[in-house]
């Protein structure tokens, strides 16, 4: 095995990271080189990366008081949620990432930005009080779109989250317990033929995987057993590309490669199961990993070739009807969560992918740390958000 120097490419990664900051006390960040403001969003993976790395200002630093100012002036009082002054609920369709999806997503993503300086929301979540009676969570879950679990599992990502985040600034509710009737919930709903949930919708097995990561970690937090884990396993297994990444298109994506190495590696830590397929796997994933990065130091949504055009665009674009109408090819774009404040090229670089391509590292290096060197002291979530991580793995069987 060929060890992967990390230093030289983190310091690049953050000299990226870090050139799209936008000069001022608080100095918030845009969400790649082509975006034309900074956002609420790229400024919590900033820090996210930052804490990640060991590379947070002190926390009580004048820097990291200007960052919770920033980012606590962002929550209405009223409801609790953080909401981004450039976000529209006109810029968001009813459906898919939706206005309540995405202002429950910044609000998950500011709390977690906020407890990386050790400092919390100044207000409570008030949005969370419809969720105080079992049948009412249990209604709330049987009626999302299991077809799609990859996006519906977001949501009771979130709400789990928020849950527990609450449950461990106050003693006396009862947000614990409606976290743990969540996960029984899910233990009677989950496929045991691939460890995953779709509630017999028939998702694929991609979709449903990177729904399932959603959940996993909840269970370790609460110290509860994961079930069908060899199922789990073997099914992630197959999932792998030959360019040891999990997109079928090539290349990779950013939450789908993350997905899949995080639960090997967390199954890695639970069973002797396939042990040594899921390291030569996560050897893979290293490699493409690594292979992703821009010469910019940024890492990027993917790699791969432009789709093709259709015969209907091509005779348009022959007609120029593409400039009359406005609607020029879109090539290599995408947004993130459909927002058009965050559209980007999937190979330019972009925050997501800087925060979450460096998670997926520093979690096949944390589970093998022979396999790099030059690797900071990984600072991993400590409350349960998107990078939470069990620092003491004890494989059993």
């Amino acid at each position: 095995m060929t060890q992967l120097d990390l230093a030289p490419r983190i310091d690049r990664l953050f000299d990226w990271i870090n050139g799209l900051r936008i000069p001022g006390p608080t100095g918030p960040f845009r969400f790649s080189a082509s975006s034309r403001h900074p956002t609420a969003y790229a400024s919590c993976f900033a820090l996210l990366a930052h804490e990640l790395a060991g590379r947070l200002p002190e926390p009580d630093s004048r820097e990291a008081a200007d960052w919770c100012s920033y980012l606590q002036q962002l929550q209405d009082p009223a409801t609790g949620l953080f909401i981004d002054p450039l976000m529209k609920p006109g810029d968001f369709p009813e459906h898919g990432h939706n206005w309540d999806y995405v202002s429950w997503q910044l609000t998950f993503f500011c709390a977690a930005a906020l407890d990386t300086l050790g400092r919390r929301p100044r207000h409570s979540f008030a949005f969370l009080d419809a969720f105080l009676k079992k049948h009412r969570v249990d209604a709330w879950l049987s009626g999302l779109n299991w077809r799609n679990p990859w996006l519906i599992s977001n949501p009771v990502m979130f709400l789990l989250g928020f849950l527990l985040m609450r449950a461990s600034w106050s003693s006396g509710g009862n947000d614990e317990v409606t976290a743990h009737h969540i996960l029984d919930w899910l233990d009677e709903h989950q496929n045991p033929d691939t460890g995953y949930w779709d509630l017999g919708q028939g998702a694929d097995d991609l979709t449903a995987m990177a729904g399932a990561f959603h959940f996993y970690f909840f269970y370790l937090y609460l110290g509860r057993p994961i079930h069908h884990l060899e199922s789990i396993v073997d099914h992630t297994l197959a999932l792998q590309h030959p360019d040891g990444l999990y997109h079928p298109g090539g290349g990779g994506g950013s939450c789908h490669d993350l997905d899949a190495i995080d639960i090997l590696v967390k199954c890695r830590g639970l069973t002797r199961y396939r042990a040594e397929d899921m390291a030569a796997s996560l050897d893979r994933s290293l490699q493409a990993l690594a292979a992703n990065q821009r010469d910019s130091g940024a890492f990027c949504e993917a790699v791969r070739p432009l789709p093709r055009k259709t015969i209907k665009r091509r005779v348009a674009e022959t007609l120029f009807l593409d400039r009359l109408l406005g609607r020029p090819w879109p090539g290599k774009q995408t947004s993130h969560a459909g927002w058009n404040q965050m559209i980007y090229n999937y190979d330019e670089g972009d925050m997501w992918s800087a925060w979450f391509r460096l998670l997926a590292i520093a979690l096949i290096a944390a589970d093998d740390p022979a396999r790099v060197t030059g690797a900071p002291a990984w600072t991993f979530r400590k409350t349960p958000t998107l990078g939470w991580h069990m620092h003491d793995p004890d494989p059993t069987a």
